[in-house]
Formats: C-alpha cells, structure tokens, sequence
C-alpha cells in the first residue's frame, strides 16, 4: 500500500503521509537507523504496523459487504421480475373475469324479471296451471 491509496486524497497530507514518509526513510536506511531509533519512534512504528496489520481484515469485512449489498440488488430485481410476472397473470385474469362478471350480471337482471313477471300474472290462471303441472 502506499501513501496514496493510505491516505485516500492522492496527495500524500496528514499524519498517515508523515507517517509512511518516516517509515520509508528507516526502510531505505537500512538496519544501521533501528539502534538510533529513540522508544517513542519505535513505539509509533509499532502502532502503526498493527494498524496496517489490521487493514486487509477491514478491506475483506468491505469486499464481504459489497458482495452482500450485490446480492440484495439482485434478489430485488428477481422480486420485481416476479411481481411483474403476478401482474400480467391478474391482468389476464381480471380481463377474463369481465364476461363472466357481465354474464352474471344479466342472469340477475333476467331472475329478477322473471320473479317481477311472475308476481304480475292473474291469480287465477296460475292456480289452474299449477295443478295441472302437479297431476303430470
């Protein structure tokens, strides 16, 4: 990694630039700097190697998030191909539906006129005919 990619601004500002800066001239000084390195420096370095230490779990925790979010993404779009899918079968349904539906509408119109019919004929034509239909 370099102070490009550490610091994330391409300019190589703040402490983490400093800080890879340092390390950079103790690496190309060569082991002769170590002895001279006062503690706290040691100490800094230290830190900062664990820090370092801890990133490739940090970037692994990311990839691992951005495969979960890629993973949602695509359950969403095979849920809305799904529900599309739902709506063109009631939109099929509901179009078949509307014959039936005007059909049952007439059969009532048709009963209830019947009934009307019914009540409406002479009494004493429908008491002859109705015990004819009985005796047959």
């Amino acid at each position: 990694m370099d102070e490009t990619t550490a610091t994330g601004t391409g300019q190589g500002t703040g402490l983490t630039a400093h800080a890879f800066e340092v390390t950079r001239r103790l690496a190309s000084a060569g082991g002769s700097v170590v002895g001279v390195t006062p503690p706290p420096l040691r100490h800094a370095l230290a830190t900062l190697a664990r820090s370092v230490d801890q990133l490739p779990s940090v970037a692994a925790q990311v990839d691992v998030l951005q495969q979960e979010v890629h993973a949602q993404r695509l359950g969403l779009q095979a849920v809305r191909a799904e529900l599309a899918a739902l709506d063109s079968q009631l939109a099929l349904l509901e179009r078949s539906l509307a014959p039936v539906a005007a059909w049952n509408h007439q059969t009532t119109r048709l009963r209830l006129s019947l009934a009307d019919a019914l009540e409406h004929l002479p009494d004493g034509h429908d008491d002859d005919r109705d015990r004819d239909y009985d005796q047959h």
